[in-house]
């Protein structure tokens, strides 16, 4: 039942204050004995009826006042059209059947009429939408159920208050770089389209219903200005045949150099950066230290992923495409996905909800006092993931509060009724399952192998078109979520993704094909069931520390805890690497990359020691470097431009994964590195072996293993089979 249904259907009451009686209010009951938990939970419930009852009375007055502005701009349209003798016809029929299968129809009785209009009246597009929507001067606004809940008291501490009363007041508006190019035809959809033809023309129509979308005929496309067409496309969704069921796009990214999203000017006062999994996790394990055993989480879902965000009616014509096949031209009034800026919208919208929501608090007045702090909310666009203790009657408010903000911001439909769940302490967040008592998360078997499957079916072919690449992708974002080292990796996956063509299959670069091997090590061998939470907040100390330097004749790594230290002397080949970069040769060997090859060396060695504890958590080792590059490096997992070290950052994260520690670096004084320093240099000279002979009194060296000595031979062994 929708949220407005279900606070509309609640029983009548007589009107009273939503304060508890005095004797409640105070712990006691009317004979002055203490209430129990059975009592507090029956008041409780009692008070928040209460309010929803209040609130439901508000909400019926929204409606209605909705309604009428709807209804005031419904009768502008249908005056307007009736006075150039066009008339709207009942809605033509969504679906029709044609040798057995069901397929989907355009309302081309709107169309009809819209497109008769615009050139008999000569109204111009943008006037057109203003009057679809029911702007006009006395209700500028083109979405009537939006609303700047000014009657909030902590409204006015929203970031980003005014951006939102500017969306309610007039839609989203673009910049747009100089020299936005013109169109002469529009560009052919994507085969995907016409192969997911049946399922487009059943977005397009659920669009043209809500008036997202405006649908004409395709012969005004010259008759129109402002006008500028990206072409749709689709792309799998699950293991169904684009034919049956898929993901449409709206591909604003095409043509390369002259689309929708390169002439955008971007959206840089909202930075749009979320981490989900670690902020889900980092709550679990504030309330659950708190809270022991108390922890519960709960998810709500906006309605729609907030495509009803409008856009501004003068911008509305660059988001057109068409579709020859059904001889019709689509305009999007809303902001699409895909559209560069629309993540900064969504978090306008998604952060006014969430700001509500996590500045209101358990309101009954008998809520034990550990248990009447802020709610706490964490919100990736349209899902919003709730954890809270399950003290006194606290959980009885939150999914009240959640809906109402979600009201209060996007209006009486606001609410995905489906998508609310009760609080559970197991359950299902941003596509992982949580196990909020043992503190752990999981993703399903069923994507892990698919994952592995897809990763290694591309490493067969060694080609890929953009689709191909993103199933991949797509498969590897959980992955990327549970295996934190693989952030980076996955990154520039999605990085190489962008730079292949729209159409065909082209060779994959080196880089990438080393990127895939690394994640087809990890999802063959890695454990993604029961990952302690420990893993995603670290924010645990270091717990080992590990000095390290190197020169141009050899490299050294100290492990101060153990007293043991790794010495390697270059071989012939190695020197006259570092020689010739020293003087103009390829800086593949350069000093820096030396530095990070202590780094593997430390990790081969020593990493059967940095085992995950006993409560899961990754030991966290910190690397302690007088080279400001190199702990960039480490820290990035990237080193641009420099292949070698790129694989260095490979084996290491592999060995990372594979033992269960996590590696930071942090500069140091070469002052105080003198003892590393002494060991990369220590077969410079007789001297200089004294020296460090000296300085290790005590200290034990360990041998690198000769197969472990050529740490490219290492990688290929490492990327070539499971861990």
């Amino acid at each position: 039942m929708p949220h407005a249904a279900r606070l509309l259907s609640l029983p009548a009451r007589s009107p009273h204050s939503l304060s508890p009686p005095a004797h409640v209010a105070n712990g006691t009951s009317s004979d002055h004995r203490i209430l129990t938990p059975a009592e507090i939970r029956c008041g409780s419930r009692t008070f928040l009826a209460d309010l929803d009852r209040a609130r439901a009375r508000d909400l019926q007055e929204r409606i209605q006042r909705i309604q009428q502005r709807r209804d005031a701009g419904a009768h502008r349209l249908h005056s307007e059209l009736e006075r150039w003798g066009i008339s709207i016809p009942e809605p033509h029929s969504r679906t029709s059947t044609a040798r057995g299968s069901l397929r989907y129809r355009l309302d081309h009785n709107k169309q009809a009429a819209y497109s008769a209009y615009l050139p008999r009246s000569g109204t111009r597009l943008p006037d057109f939408i203003r009057l679809l929507r029911g702007e006009d001067a006395s209700d500028l606004s083109p979405n009537k159920a939006f609303q700047v809940p000014d009657h909030k008291p902590s409204w006015g501490s929203y970031r980003f208050a005014d951006q939102w009363r500017n969306v309610v007041r007039q839609g989203v508006v673009p910049r747009w770089k100089d020299g936005f190019p013109s169109q002469d035809t529009p560009p052919p959809n994507h085969g995907s389209a016409r192969r997911a033809l049946n399922v487009l023309i059943k977005n397009i129509r659920k669009g043209q219903d809500e008036d997202r979308y405006l649908v004409l005929d395709i012969d005004l496309l010259g008759h129109l200005d402002g006008i500028f067409c990206s072409p749709f496309g689709a792309v799998l969704k699950g293991d169904k045949p684009l034919s049956e069921d898929a993901r449409v796009i709206h591909d604003l990214s095409f043509p390369v150099h002259g689309s929708v999203n390169e002439f955008t000017v971007p959206e840089t006062e909202i930075n749009v950066h979320y981490d989900g999994a670690r902020a889900i996790a980092a709550r679990i394990e504030e309330v659950e230290t708190h809270y022991p055993g108390l922890a519960r989480l709960m998810s709500g879902d906006v309605s729609g992923a907030f495509r009803h965000i409008p856009l501004h009616a003068d911008h509305c014509g660059r988001f057109a495409g068409t579709i020859p096949e059904l001889g019709v031209l689509i305009v999007d009034l809303c902001c699409p996905f895909g559209w560069r800026n629309s993540p900064a919208a969504y978090a306008i919208a998604g952060g006014a909800i969430n700001h509500l929501y996590s500045t209101s608090k358990a309101l009954w007045p008998l809520q034990p006092a550990r248990g009447t702090g802020e709610f706490d909310d964490k919100v990736w666009c349209d899902d919003h993931n709730c954890v809270e203790p399950a003290v006194g009657p606290r959980l009885e408010g939150p999914a009240t509060e959640l809906r109402a903000a979600m009201v209060a911001v996007l209006g009486p439909s606001a609410c995905n009724e489906d998508k609310f769940t009760a609080w559970v302490t197991r359950g299902s967040a941003l596509g992982l399952d949580w196990d909020l008592q043992r503190r752990t998360v999981s993703m399903l078997q069923a994507k892990i192998e698919k994952a592995r499957r897809r990763v290694c079916d591309l490493l067969l072919r060694t080609r890929a078109s953009r689709s191909q690449l993103n199933r991949v992708i797509g498969s590897l974002r959980h992955v990327a979520t549970c295996v934190r080292p693989a952030a980076p990796f996955f990154q520039r996956l999605a990085d190489a993704q962008c730079r292949i063509p729209h159409v065909g299959c082209f060779p994959l670069a080196e880089s990438a094909l080393d990127d895939l091997r690394w994640f087809r090590a990890i999802v063959s061998a890695s454990h993604f069931n029961s990952i302690p939470l420990a893993r995603f907040t670290r924010s645990q100390p270091p717990s080992v520390e590990v000095l390290m330097d190197a020169s141009d004749v050899g490299l050294c790594a100290l492990l101060p805890a153990r007293r043991e230290y790794i010495q390697v002397r270059f071989d012939a080949e190695e020197r006259v690497a570092a020689h010739e970069q020293k003087h103009g040769g390829a800086f593949t060997f350069g000093i820096n990359t030396r530095e990070l090859m202590s780094a593997g060396f430390a990790a081969i060695t020593w990493g059967h020691l940095w085992t995950a504890s006993d409560d899961g958590a990754d030991v966290h080792v910190r690397l302690r470097i007088d080279n400001t590059s190199v702990v960039a490096w480490s820290n990035k997992r990237a080193a641009r431009d420099n292949p070698y070290a790129q694989m260095l950052l490979r084996l290491i994260a592999l060995l990372e994964v594979r033992h269960g520690f996590y590696l930071s670096a942090e500069h140091i004084p070469g002052s105080e590195n003198v003892m590393a320093d002494a060991g990369s240099r220590s077969c410079e000279s007789r001297a200089k072996a004294v020296a460090f002979t000296k300085l290790c009194v005590g200290w034990s060296q360990v041998t690198v293993p000769p197969s472990s000595r050529k740490l490219s031979q290492v990688w290929a062994r490492c990327s070539a089979r499971e861990l």
